[in-house]
């Protein structure tokens, strides 16, 4: 579930591979069948034009928002799709999935631009930096790793997850990540260079 940058809708996806989306006081409500298995991740374009779904169903699919009608099927991981998230000022999407790797998608022409093998089990979650330089993924094999788009190569490893991270997420204006996974009562809380944002 996530709104809209904007803050005027609120989309949600379920198990059962069915999108909706509504007005915060629920009016305007919109549902259709997106894909056929479930719906494991959610993420709009910078402008809200446009929002992005990865499924079970091995594929990730783009949306026009105002039609509510699907533009492409991006198709390249081996099995499910657990994550994706759009870049936050690009025409760039990233994706992970149980295949254990994170592919860079091109959303205009449904182009995977280069594949990430970084992780030994499956990617759980993404997030970009607030500024989009680093991408910081979240897998089963107890790891985060954060890696630098600008030089094209992984900036660091956090380890400490005796069980598989499922969630990362960025301050929004300090260098932190903070990572949850199953086993731990309280989230980790990573600083990371000033640099990074």
């Amino acid at each position: 579930m996530t709104f809209t940058h904007s803050g005027a809708y609120l989309a949600s996806a379920d198990q059962s591979g069915i999108i909706k989306y509504f007005q915060p006081n629920m009016n305007n409500l919109t549902a259709w069948q997106g894909h056929r298995e479930a719906i494991r991740g959610l993420s709009f374009s910078p402008d809200d034009s446009r929002f992005a779904t990865a499924s079970d169903d091995s594929t990730i699919c783009i949306w026009s928002f105002e039609e509510s009608r699907k533009e492409s099927v991006l198709t390249g991981h081996g099995w499910d799709v657990k994550c994706v998230e759009w870049h936050p000022t690009k025409g760039l999407l990233v994706s992970g999935s149980k295949d254990n790797q994170i592919k860079f998608w091109d959303p205009r022409t449904g182009t995977a631009l280069t594949t990430l093998h970084i992780h030994k089990n499956t990617i759980q979650a993404l997030s970009w930096s607030p500024n989009g330089n680093f991408l910081a993924s979240a897998s089963r094999d107890q790891t985060v790793r954060v890696f630098d788009i600008r030089a094209m190569k992984e900036f660091c490893d956090l380890r400490g997850h005796k069980k598989e991270v499922c969630s990362v997420a960025w301050h929004p204006t300090h260098p932190i990540l903070v990572s949850g996974g199953s086993r731990r009562r309280r989230p980790a809380l990573g600083r990371l260079a000033p640099g990074v944002r």
